[in-house]
């Protein structure tokens, strides 16, 4: 389970060591939140879809996990929102799907969770 004590801002494997933000999360939000623009930004201004795969690829990397990309985090997201008992039309809405089929996807058990649901309910 990745957890956020895993990317300690302002240390050296953390996002915030690398491009220079401030050490604490709470200065780095109102120095952003203040701000018009972009949330993240790299040495050359506003990050790309590809700078920030690359950040993501190096945090994971660091934290001893392997092919890390956004899209996995966005996905592990959407799966523990539905473990933890959010809706369809609650995930459909975080996530910003346009369509409820679209968040269905994380509504599919697999065949583990499955057995564990049957097991659960005939103990």
């Amino acid at each position: 389970m990745i957890s956020a004590a895993t990317f300690r801002v302002g240390s050296d494997t953390s996002i915030g060591g690398w491009w220079g933000w401030p050490r604490s999360s709470p200065d780095w939000l109102d120095e952003r939140g203040r701000e018009a623009g972009p949330l993240w930004t790299g040495q050359r201004g506003r990050l790309t879809d590809s700078g920030i795969a690359q950040v993501v690829l190096a945090v994971g990397k660091a934290a001893g996990i392997d092919g890390l990309r956004p899209h996995r985090l966005r996905h592990t997201f959407a799966t523990r929102l539905r473990q933890g008992g959010a809706d369809p039309a609650q995930v459909q809405s975080l996530l910003g799907h346009s369509s409820l089929d679209t968040s269905a996807r994380y509504f599919r058990a697999g065949t583990a969770e499955t057995a564990a649901v049957v097991e659960r309910v005939f103990e």
